[in-house]
């Protein structure tokens, strides 16, 4: 097989991959090194392309679209410093637990460090940033290295998605020519792979003990920015309903809009937390947050303020405390917490309290 029909047939498997595991979406720059990548994405009918010259544009893009969708999102660059201009979209992907598939296309090996043009070191271009990399080598026709390429594929699908939704990388290099004269037959599709979103239990010994530390008093449910699964906006209202207290919504946590209960829902607290009175007077005994740190400064001096436990649900594995504050920390999915707290024999809180952040709100 002559080299372009191989960066075909090399590129037809990856994609057979990646569409087994799911993908849907491919954001694609242009460029001439990328040329077998977006050959096969276009001869692959179970994908939709969406095309954007500049590269930072097309990051942004893809990161909007994975994050509503909740689903991975394929982007593809030439070689070079092309893919460098993903990093501030990379960036967020990584903080927020959004998945990305990297793929930029690479010069080979003979032409890395000897000042070819458009030939940067790509091995590593994200460093800490992604959750994998892999440089997935030169095509071979072999037919073991063909299975690899779309065993990589369906791997890195699985790794952006859990357990800490992420970016993944694979730097993809092709040698010339990159068009054939010649088009291979589509190979033909192979068995699906299908991502599966495990969803992790409570453990019952620390549910228990969360729920003696929520009876004690007066509390206060927090939400800051996280991708929410559909199901946690109502089970998270449905328990600070149940527990009587207010539940803080950042903006980017999805709870200030939709058509779940938002008669516990204080948004406007950036206004009222700045008075001093009010920091002092409304201390709670307990705090029970979800997602990463609020983006208000205004909550998190209020939080800083504030001397009682803390409980902190962080599935993904990370720790987002920056005020140092956790005292007991979950490991497991919001949702099925919510719901396993709401089935204990909760006490709710006294009403007045509630109300005191719900006046402040209408104020």
């Amino acid at each position: 097989m002559d080299t372009a029909s191989l960066n075909l047939v090399w590129s037809d498997k990856l994609f057979d991959g990646l569409t087994a595991a799911g993908v849907r979406q491919v954001v694609i720059s242009p460029g001439s090194r990328s040329t077998p990548l977006v050959l096969a994405v276009n001869r692959q009918p179970r994908l939709n392309s969406w095309h954007h010259p500049d590269e930072r544009s097309a990051a942004f893009f893809a990161l909007g679209m994975a994050s509503h969708a909740r689903q991975p999102v394929a982007l593809i660059a030439t070689s070079g410093s092309a893919p460098a201009h993903w990093l501030p979209a990379v960036v967020e992907a990584n903080r927020s637990g959004i998945p990305l598939l990297l793929l930029s296309a690479d010069r080979p090996a003979e032409l890395q460090a000897c000042g070819s043009n458009q030939t940067v070191d790509q091995i590593h271009l994200f460093g800490s940033q992604v959750r994998g990399f892999h440089d997935a080598g030169s095509p071979m026709e072999d037919p073991q290295a063909l299975a690899h390429i779309r065993r990589l594929a369906v791997q890195a699908v699985q790794q952006s998605c859990w357990p800490d939704p992420g970016p993944v990388h694979i730097n993809l290099p092709f040698r010339e020519p990159l068009t054939p004269t010649q088009w291979p037959p589509v190979p033909p599709p192979g068995p699906a792979a299908p991502v599966t979103h495990n969803r992790i239990l409570p453990d019952n010994k620390q549910l228990q003990r969360i729920v003696c530390l929520l009876n004690r008093g007066k509390g206060l449910i927090v939400c800051g920015p996280a991708p929410q699964s559909t199901d946690f906006p109502q089970a998270v209202t449905t328990l600070a309903r149940k527990l009587g207290c207010p539940l803080l919504a950042d903006p980017l946590s999805g709870l200030r809009f939709g058509g779940h209960d938002h008669s516990q829902v204080i948004s406007r607290y950036d206004g009222f937390l700045r008075s001093d009175p009010f920091k002092t007077g409304e201390q709670p005994d307990w705090i029970l947050r979800f997602g990463a740190a609020p983006v208000s400064k205004a909550l998190l001096d209020y939080l800083a303020s504030i001397d009682a436990p803390l409980v902190l649900c962080a599935p993904r594995g990370d720790w987002p405390d920056p005020l140092h504050q956790v005292t007991e920390i979950v490991r497991t999915d919001p949702t099925l917490f919510c719901n396993a707290l709401f089935q204990m024999g909760l006490t709710t809180g006294p009403a007045e309290w509630l109300q005191r952040f719900t006046q402040a709100e209408a104020e």
